[in-house]
């Protein structure tokens, strides 16, 4: 498994995030302390038609001081992998990594 496909990076900026509670954009939080939390990928046009389908992507692990507009996770099918893998969960098998 490479890191270039085990890890990535998203862009945050904080003066245009999404707030799904009341369905506006703003500005969004600081991220100190999200390591082990879940990044979730939304379809920009279900934010317009109203019909959200969050879907996990990473488990983040840094945003970084030098650039705060970036956020860095492991990819949500290599944490299910090693899961499979090493304590036998019969998770679907990930058609982007393959744990060996």
């Amino acid at each position: 498994m490479s890191q270039a496909v085990a890890f990535g990076h998203t862009h945050y900026n904080k003066k245009s995030a999404f707030n799904s509670r009341n369905g506006t954009f703003g500005t969004g939080p600081d991220l100190h302390g999200i390591s082990g939390c879940g990044l979730w990928y939304t379809d920009p046009m279900h934010l317009i038609s109203g019909t959200v389908k969050p879907k996990l992507t990473a488990i983040m692990t840094d945003w970084p001081v030098k650039d705060r507009s970036v956020i860095i996770g492991t990819r949500i099918d290599v944490i299910t992998g090693i899961i499979k893998k090493y304590l036998e969960v019969d998770f679907p098998e990930s058609q982007i990594v393959r744990v060996h």
